[in-house]
């Protein structure tokens, strides 16, 4: 037991900076927590770059505005004030924080009202539903961050850091949620608050954890001084803050996981079901194309099914009633939406040479030579 303790203090001091090196960083921090025309400039590309990357479905946009957005430098500026005790650094921080969540979320829901026809893609549809997996990457993030900015050596870790967080794109899918809830485009799959709350939630626990793991970082480097009980009391309670919120954003993070996890499965069990439907009921060569399983409609407490086919076939009203009392069993009420493509299929007639259409339409008498 005592080997291992040896070997953590042996750890902890190989990261311990030198109290020269521990004045760098945080003239560095310090100076980049800092508001300026600079840092406005940033967060206002970033947030452009952003909305219109999420609106066009373009990931590699989107990773472009997150190495641009500079949101990380105040949160590990908040972090160090907290763990050196200087309350005019964590103080100007906080400015320079909210004054850029606020600015980018005004930007996002302008353009989001502007836009027209705006149509909700992938890349926003995957940043309104987080987990906690989410807080997990925030955290070993904001320790990359915070590790990359105090240790030049390992400078070159903070583009992957801002990559991996990502607080400008959901902060602006939040924007665009909040265009859509004034009205900007109707929906059917999914609310609008529904997409402001899980948007926001993932922005926000993105920002819990980096400045938790910050300050653990800032700690395990050697930046607390401990001066005095009364001092030491101060720096508990403000780590307290941090880690409780932390904790707290853990509940509707995990409710969230557990939504996506019956999700997927209840998305495996319809696909499974429909296919069955295409090839035993329609035909054998029918195929299920697409599906889409709405949210709930608060009104009704119903979801919107809508499944595509390709078909020689079209089904029974009967046929469809079946299929929805099937799908019922697994997904609860729902309001199922059937379309089917046409599909003809012709083959050459290996005996006689010709052309034989499927399906076989039944020819009517006036049509008939």
């Amino acid at each position: 037991m005592e080997e291992y303790g040896q070997a953590l203090r042996q750890f902890r001091s190989s990261l311990m900076l030198t109290e020269q090196e521990q004045q760098e960083a945080q003239e560095s921090i310090a100076g980049n927590a800092r508001l300026s025309f600079e840092y406005l400039l940033f967060i206002v590309l970033s947030a452009v770059v952003a909305t219109f990357g999420l609106l066009n479905n373009s990931a590699p946009v989107i990773i472009g505005a997150m190495v641009l957005a500079p949101l990380m430098n105040p949160v590990l500026g908040i972090a160090l004030g907290v763990v050196r005790g200087e309350l005019v650094l964590l103080l100007r921080g906080l400015r320079c924080l909210a004054i850029g969540l606020l600015l980018g979320f005004i930007i996002a829901t302008v353009i989001g009202w502007m836009v027209p026809e705006l149509a909700l893609t992938d890349e926003i549809m995957g940043r309104i539903h987080p987990t906690l997996y989410d807080l997990f990457i925030g955290m070993a993030a904001g320790a990359g961050g915070a590790m990359g900015q105090a240790r030049r050596s390992v400078a070159g870790v903070l583009p992957g850091a801002a990559i991996a967080v990502s607080l400008m794109p959901p902060l602006c899918v939040t924007g665009i949620s909040f265009a859509l809830q004034l009205g900007a485009a109707p929906l059917t799959d999914v609310s609008a608050f529904s997409m402001v709350y899980g948007s926001a939630l993932l922005w926000i626990a993105n920002l819990a954890a980096i400045n938790l793991a910050a300050i653990l970082v800032f700690v395990m480097l050697g930046f607390r001084k401990i001066r005095q009980d009364e001092d030491q009391k101060h720096f508990r309670r403000r780590v307290s803050i941090s880690a409780v919120l932390v904790i707290l954003l853990t509940f509707p993070l995990v409710a969230f996981l557990q939504q996506t996890v019956q999700q997927s499965r209840e998305q495996k069990t319809a696909r499974e079901l429909l296919t069955k439907f295409a090839v035993e009921v329609l035909d054998e060569e029918a195929q299920l194309d697409s599906f889409r399983v709405g949210a709930v409609d608060p009104r009704t407490g119903w979801r919107h099914v809508v499944a595509t086919f390709y078909s020689p076939r079209l089904p029974d009203r009967s046929e469809v009633i079946e299929l929805r009392e099937t799908l019922a069993e697994t997904m609860g009420s729902i309001e199922l939406r059937v379309i089917v493509n046409p599909v003809y299929t012709f083959r050459e007639n290996p005996v006689e040479g010709s052309i034989s259409e499927r399906p076989k339409r039944k020819v009517a008498p006036e049509d008939e030579e």
